[in-house]
């Protein structure tokens, strides 16, 4: 259909005709009578080089005119615009005057139409509106236009979706086990009287060292964790429990990796019929562990690490079906992962060389993306984990909570530099093969000359009952024998026990931290140790609140005085 041609075809004159402008009908109800105002449309029909092309008329004024052939259409309003819309929704014939309108053909203008339709066949789709039923079928081949026109969008984006899914493969047959025996919840089945009850997991009949309806024990043959049951305990047949659970496999594709997510839904089922045909999940001849496996999102990585396409399984919204769909963005689900992915993911980034991801991932919770993330943005993890620093490797993969870039330089290409130590210091790390919030710790010890090792920080503000963070604070002033001994002459001011003591070494670091906030001279001898704590405590809050609204007060001030400027 060329748009610019028929455009430019001319415009029809106003036609003589008999039917008015608007007309009344008198409209009877048994509880009385009134006027209904119709505003008269009229409109003709002709066919130009296969195109129908349909004029409407209303108030002695033209109103639009519609094109229409096998494939397309458009209309053209009066006021010169093109149009997308369909004939029953054209502003241009809607937005008139009249509560009502009535449609006249003219100049044989329905047969002409019913003659176009021949060969063409609209969809058979109820119109509402009182259009004349040679009106309806240009509505209804519209719709059938539209309709096809989607269907072939939704073709298109679900062949787009299949060719990406063709290079999935079965999952391996041993996957199915793995899930039951490491992902799924296990029970200990046990009945009244008896001190063994058999493990869901491995199947065999196990002695816990204390069995109690509704607590957990620990399988002393597969290790699996277990939640005891009493089979007495519940009456009639049917599902007893059930648990959800996720899970990660590693497929290689031909550009990097494929990650699928699976749900495993696990159903334990007592006397049930279909219990009978739960393998591997039979427990005895009453129980049986029924665990169900369904997958719901693949997620492709490229050779470089980089996330590409993103499906899950879900009702595909447009033609409500379902089906693998587009997602958004990659799951952020902790689960544990298939262990046949360690040599999937060393062959596709052989930058990883000395971390046995095998080992890390063996029996823990990951997110496949943070863990290669990690990988990728802290390469020096390779050489922390041939240096023996595995723990801190394990708080990087991990995500751990400590905020990293307050502890580590990743900048850095040197290892002393990265963990911002000297070369000595970085010799004895080694030694100590410390986690995160360790490496934090030794720092302080380091900065602020503190003469304690870090077991003995950390066995010290465990005895005095303060976190670690408010010890070096105090430490940072005196050395540790005088801080014991102000502690312990302030202890005996006010009593004696261990309680004591621990309420004297809160409101000390509470006061010194209150005296540095408020400018005091920290090297004073008086100021860190005061006489009187509580006292001195008092004195340091009030200073403390008032030089915070001094500073609050300053900065207002300058604000103040660059709004002075512009105003």
């Amino acid at each position: 259909m060329n748009r610019k041609k028929l455009k430019s075809l001319p415009l029809p004159g106003l036609i003589e005709t008999d039917i008015p402008a608007q007309s009344e009908i008198i409209d009877k109800r048994p509880y009385g009578q009134y006027v209904r105002h119709i505003t008269n449309i009229t409109y003709t029909a002709q066919v130009i080089d296969e195109t129908l092309i349909v004029d409407f008329f209303g108030k002695e004024k033209f109103l639009a005119r519609l094109f229409l052939d096998r494939s397309d259409f458009f209309s053209l309003t009066y006021e010169g615009k093109i149009s997308s819309a369909m004939l029953d929704n054209l502003k241009s014939l809607h937005n008139i005057s009249g509560h009502c309108k009535a449609f006249f053909s003219i100049e044989d203008a329905a047969s002409v139409i019913d003659r176009y339709f021949t060969n063409l066949y609209p969809e058979n789709i109820r119109i509402y509106g009182g259009f004349p039923p040679d009106l309806e079928k240009i509505i209804r081949y519209q719709r059938t236009l539209r309709k096809r026109a989607l269907d072939e969008r939704h073709r298109r984006i679900k062949a787009a979706i299949d060719r990406n899914m063709l290079e999935i493969r079965p999952v391996k047959k041993d996957f199915e086990k793995w899930v039951y025996k490491n992902v799924t919840d296990h029970y200990l089945i046990y009945y009244s009287g008896q001190k063994t009850g058999i493990c869901s997991c491995c199947g065999n009949e196990v002695s816990p060292e204390r069995i109690s309806h509704g607590s957990d024990c620990i399988c002393p043959l597969c290790g699996a964790k277990l939640h005891m049951l009493r089979s007495g305990a519940f009456r009639g047949a049917g599902i007893k429990r059930s648990s959800l659970d996720s899970a990660w496999y590693i497929q290689k594709v031909s550009d990097g990796v494929v990650i699928r997510l699976f749900n495993v839904f696990g159903n334990l089922i007592k006397e049930s019929q279909n219990a009978v045909d739960c393998k591997p999940g039979r427990i005895n001849y009453e129980w049986c562990l029924d665990v169900k496996i369904s997958e719901i999102g693949r997620y492709f990585i490229n050779g470089y690490g980089t996330y590409t396409n993103g499906y899950e399984y879900g009702k595909f919204m447009q033609t409500e079906e379902y089906r693998w769909c587009r997602g958004n963005s990659y799951s952020a689900a902790a689960a544990p992962i298939f262990p046949a992915g360690e040599d999937i993911l060393k062959k596709v980034y052989p930058e990883i060389k000395y971390i046995p991801i095998g080992d890390i991932i063996k029996g823990g919770k990951y997110n496949p993306f943070s863990l290669l993330g990690r990988c990728s943005e802290y390469p020096q993890i390779e050489y922390l984990w041939k240096m023996g620093m595995k723990k801190i490797t394990y708080d990087i993969l991990n995500c751990y909570q400590y905020n990293i870039e307050k502890v580590l330089n990743n900048k850095a290409k040197k290892p002393a530099d990265f963990f911002g130590v000297s070369g000595a210091e970085l010799k004895e790390l080694v030694s100590l093969d410390p986690t995160l919030d360790d490496l934090n710790i030794y720092k302080q010890i380091k900065k602020y000359k503190i003469n304690l090792t870090l077991a003995q920080v950390r066995s010290t503000a465990k005895e005095y009952g303060i976190s670690i963070d408010k010890l070096i604070r105090c430490l940072k002033y005196q050395s540790a024998e005088k801080f014991k001994r102000y502690i312990s002459e302030q202890t005996a001011l006010h009593g004696d026990g261990e309680d004591v003591r621990r309420n004297i070494t809160q409101d000390y670091a509470d006061y010194i931290s209150e005296a540095e906030n408020a400018g005091y001279n920290m090297k004073d001898t008086a100021i860190i140790n005061p006489h009187d704590l509580e006292a001195a405590h008092n004195d340091a809050e009030i200073e403390n609140r008032i030089a915070g609204y001094v500073r609050q007060g300053e900065k207002y001030a300058v604000m103040l005085e660059k709004e002075s400027r512009f105003s």
